[in-house]
C-alpha cells in the first residue's frame, strides 16, 4: 500500500491542470463574448446616432378669416416623452428629430386644435383655429326661387348662447351667379338672445331654369347650413298697355285687364297698383274713380300667374258726375322684383256729360 502513494499525487496535479486550463479557456470566451457584444452594441449606437436627422417645423397660427393669432400657444410632443410648450406669438419654429408628433394649438375665445403629423423633413403647418361656438344659426329664411336678374330679401336668425353680447358677420360660400350679403354687414346679438337680421340677394340674368347651392354660416365658425335656391330666367308677361272705355256721367263699368303668362314657370310677387286718374285738359286729379274692388276703393292688387297661364284682372270705373263731356287718363303700374321699373298701363275714359235739370 505504502508503494502507491506517488500515483495518486501525480493524478491530483493532473486534475489540477486540467481545472485551470479549462478556467483559463472559458475565460477566454466569455472575454470574447464580451466584446462581441460591446462591438455590436458600439455598431447600433454609432449608426443610431448617425442616422438621426433634424427638421425644422414652423407653426402658424390663424383664424377662419386669415387673421393672425398673436395670443396663442402651441404645445409639441411625442411618445418618447418629449415635450416643448411655446406661447405669445402667431408663428413658432422647431427644430425636431424626425418623426411622429403630437401637436395641440390653442387661443383664448377659440377651439383647441390637436394634429398628428409625421415629420420627416423641413414643414410649415398652417393652422386655422375656429371660433368658441357661443353663436349659431338658429334659422334662415330664404326664396325657394328667383326670376333673374333681380333683387330679393331673405332673413336669418342668429342665437347666441353666452351670457354677453356678441357680434356676428355671416360668411356665404358657393351660390354660382348669386350675390348674397348680410344687411348691415354684422348684427349684434343680446347674452341668451336671438336678433333676426336681413340677407340681400342679387342674381344676375340667367338664359334658362338652373339650381344652385352653397353654405350660409357665421364667421369664424365652421358650422354650416346647405342651401338651394332655383333661378329662373326672365319670363314673358304679355298684356294690353293701353285701355279706353266710355262711359255717361256717373255711371259704373268693368274692365277686363288680362295677363298672360308665357314662362313655363309660376311667376309670384308682381302687384298692380293704380297710380292716379287725372282730367286730361286741367290735369286734376280725381279720386274714387278707378279700384279694384266694387264697393271699397283698393288702390293695390297682389298677383301671381301660373305656368302658361292666363289670368284675368278685374276694373272697377265708375265715371264722375259732370255736366260735360271729358276725357280722364287713368295711370296703373305692373311692378315685380324682375323689372328693373314698373310697367305702365293707361286706361282712356270718356265720359259723356248729363245736362242738369233747369
Amino acid at each position: 500500500m505504502e508503494e502507491s502513494a506517488p500515483l495518486e499525487v501525480e493524478f491530483d496535479e493532473q486534475n489540477e491542470e486540467v481545472e485551470e486550463q479549462s478556467k483559463d479557456y472559458l475565460g477566454k470566451i466569455i472575454a470574447v463574448i464580451v466584446i462581441l457584444l460591446v462591438a455590436v452594441a458600439a455598431y447600433f449606437a454609432i449608426n443610431y446616432y448617425l442616422e438621426i436627422k433634424y427638421s425644422k417645423l414652423r407653426v402658424v397660427v390663424k383664424d377662419f378669416s386669415g387673421k393672425e393669432l398673436d395670443n396663442s400657444q402651441v404645445i409639441v410632443s411625442n411618445e418618447f416623452g418629449f415635450l416643448e410648450k411655446r406661447m405669445g406669438n402667431a408663428t413658432y419654429e422647431f427644430e425636431l428629430e424626425s418623426g411622429k408628433y403630437t401637436i395641440i394649438v390653442r387661443s383664448p375665445g377659440y377651439k383647441e386644435k390637436r394634429l398628428q403629423i409625421k415629420l420627416t423633413q423641413d414643414r410649415e403647418l398652417k393652422v386655422v383655429l375656429e371660433k368658441e361656438a357661443f353663436l349659431r344659426i338658429k334659422s334662415i329664411e330664404m326664396p325657394a326661387e328667383l326670376i333673374c336678374p333681380s333683387l330679393a330679401y331673405g332673413t336669418i336668425t342668429i342665437e347666441n348662447l353666452s351670457d354677453k353680447e356678441e357680434q356676428a358677420s355671416v360668411s356665404f360660400d358657393g351660390f354660382s351667379g348669386l350675390q348674397l350679403s348680410l344687411v348691415p354687414k354684422t348684427v349684434l346679438v343680446p347674452g341668451q338672445q336671438q336678433a333676426v337680421a336681413t340677407i340681400e340677394i342679387k342674381c344676375s340674368k340667367v338664359s334658362s331654369e338652373k339650381e344652385v347651392s352653397g353654405y350660409v354660416s357665421i364667421g369664424g365658425l365652421q358650422d354650416k347650413n346647405y342651401l338651394k335656391i332655383k333661378l329662373l330666367p326672365m319670363p314673358e308677361i304679355y298684356f294690353e298697355k293701353e285701355l279706353s272705355v266710355e262711359l255717361d256721367a256717373n255711371e259704373s263699368a268693368e274692365q277686363s285687364i288680362v295677363f298672360q303668362n308665357k314662362a313655363g314657370f309660376k311667376v309670384k310677387g308682381m302687384l298692380l297698383r293704380i297710380e292716379s286718374v287725372k282730367e286730361k285738359n286741367s290735369k286734376i286729379e280725381l279720386s274714387n274713380v278707378l279700384s279694384f274692388d266694387k264697393e271699397t276703393e283698393q288702390l293695390e292688387k297682389k298677383l301671381s300667374f301660373e305656368p302658361n297661364g292666363v289670368e284675368r284682372v278685374t276694373l272697377y270705373i265708375k265715371a264722375p258726375k259732370t255736366n260735360k263731356d271729358t276725357e280722364l287718363i287713368g295711370k296703373l303700374a305692373l311692378e315685380a322684383p324682375f323689372y328693373p321699373k314698373a310697367q305702365e298701363i293707361s286706361i282712356t275714359i270718356n265720359v259723356k256729360g248729363v245736362a242738369e235739370d233747369g
